[in-house]
């Protein structure tokens, strides 16, 4: 016998739903109900949550970087059960448009805000293009365009900092960030915890490289902060994914000339394929388990900067978020592959000892850093950083078969977008909600949206990475 109906004893198991449960329940089976979801009338009354807005987009033509999406947390927030709860999840601001003059085409667009409830967060400042254009308020402000005539955006009090100013002919101020304002880099973002931590195991050598062979739990990906008791330091975090362990490869890669109708000047952002099957906007380029088209350390090869990814697909056209630093011979084998998955990456500190097999955690993620403004630099590999939490790396001085662009912001994380030289402008981050409580509470009810759910650390976690809504 399986339960107990009223006082009739039945082998017959009485059935549970989120409006009944009929019969007579020991206190450990209606906990185990509850735990389950499958308990009427028992649901949060406050949550906590994460709303990070979309991020700036970056000022073409020695232009400044993005200010970040707006960021603003906290627990507590009072929730009314069977009413739908509005998610909005902000887009990314559009990238200043290179036109070889000075208007407000060549700034950089707003990003939109995120809201959850009565929580707006405000969209990152774009930022301003040459010469010497300011830029715009914002979450976080963005940075103002080369030369010193310009300002940098405002940022809103209790969500994002100031951008920075432009100091000299060819170069610009970066993005303010969550965490602070913009230089000539981005201003950095804020670390938060809200959703799961990442665990997992990899191999680590006395530099800044560590190469992830396992995911147990979680993701990894720039801004994710890597805690490890063999040689990490506290509070390093994930720069840039170098390469991926698989992917799909494609042969005989030949250079294109980038010929599109919004213009980049000489930059080649563009690649041609003998086939594109397999490929998909948003895939990071690199060799297979080998950073060989990085031009970064300790293997610079031919020249493609990391994170660089797939912007746009057309037929075997691939446009890459990111210029190229030198020819791609015919035949050279480039990989396509999902980001975030077990691969090299870089961290922000340089590790102190050499271990292989270590296991690997995490404490949190960074959200909402500001873009980089172009920098006076004429060298190939240097280019002012974007801020942790997404923010795009700034465009550079080299000449045009060598240009750095300003990368764009990183996928829901609110991240403003680099500025570049001579070329467009990045387009801003996309923001995020989270939203996460005691899971001695049930699931909500009903969500829209598709958002994430996962239930670890004690606690039931909503991210949202496009707009919906959740009752509880």
């Amino acid at each position: 016998m399986n339960r107990f109906k009223g006082s009739i004893r039945s082998a017959t198991a009485a059935p549970t739903s989120g409006t009944a449960a009929v019969g007579i329940w020991t206190l450990t089976e209606q906990m185990q109900g509850r735990q389950a979801s499958a308990w009427p009338g028992y649901a949060t009354s406050t949550v906590e949550y994460l709303v990070v807005a979309g991020g700036g987009g970056g000022g073409a033509q020695v232009g400044g970087g993005g200010g970040a999406g707006g960021y603003r947390t906290a627990s507590g927030f009072a929730v009314t059960a069977g009413t739908p709860i509005t998610v909005t999840v902000g887009a990314g601001g559009s990238p200043g448009l290179y036109n070889g003059g000075t208007s407000a085409l060549n700034d950089g667009g707003n990003g939109s805000n995120s809201v959850f409830s009565s929580i707006t967060s405000t969209g990152g400042g774009g930022a301003g293009g040459y010469n010497g254009r300011s830029g715009l308020a914002g979450g976080s402000g963005g940075g103002s365009g080369s030369q010193t005539a310009g300002t940098g955006g405002t940022g809103t009090a209790g969500q994002g900092n100031n951008g920075g100013v432009g100091t000299v002919t060819f170069e610009a101020g970066g993005g303010g960030g969550a965490g602070a304002v913009g230089t000539t880099a981005g201003g950095i973002g804020t670390s938060n915890s809200i959703l799961p931590t990442f665990s997992g195991t990899g191999n680590i050598a006395s530099t800044t490289v560590l190469t992830v062979t396992a995911i147990t739990t979680g993701s990894i990906g720039p801004g994710t902060l890597v805690a490890t008791g063999s040689g990490i330091p506290a509070g390093a975090y994930i720069t840039e994914q170098l390469y991926g362990a698989t992917g799909t490869s494609v042969a005989n890669t030949t250079l294109s000339a980038n010929a599109s109708a919004a213009g980049t000047g000489s930059v080649v952002q563009n690649i041609t394929v003998t086939s594109a099957t397999g490929i998909a906007v948003g895939h990071l380029v690199a060799g297979n388990g080998a950073q060989v088209l990085n031009n970064n350390t300790p293997t610079p090869s031919v020249g493609i900067r990391a994170d660089t990814y797939v912007t746009a697909i057309a037929g075997t056209t691939i446009t890459l978020s990111n210029s190229i630093l030198g020819t791609i011979n015919s035949g050279t084998a480039v990989y396509f592959y999902a980001p975030g998955g077990t691969g090299g990456y870089t961290m922000s500190a340089a590790a102190t000892a050499t271990t292989t097999g270590v296991a690997l955690t995490s404490s949190g993620q960074y959200f909402a850093g500001g873009g980089g403004g172009v920098s006076t630099s004429a060298t190939a590999t240097v280019f002012a950083a974007g801020g942790a939490g997404g923010g795009g790396g700034g465009g550079n001085n080299a000449s045009s078969t060598t240009k750095l662009v300003g990368q764009s912001g990183g996928v829901n994380t609110g991240g403003g977008a680099g500025g570049s030289r001579d070329a467009n402008g990045g387009t801003g981050g996309s923001g995020i909600v989270v939203i996460r409580y005691s899971d001695s509470y049930p699931l909500a009810a009903a969500t829209t949206g598709s958002p994430t759910v996962t239930t670890a650390g004690g606690y039931r976690v909503y991210k949202f990475t496009s707009s919906g809504t959740i009752t509880f």
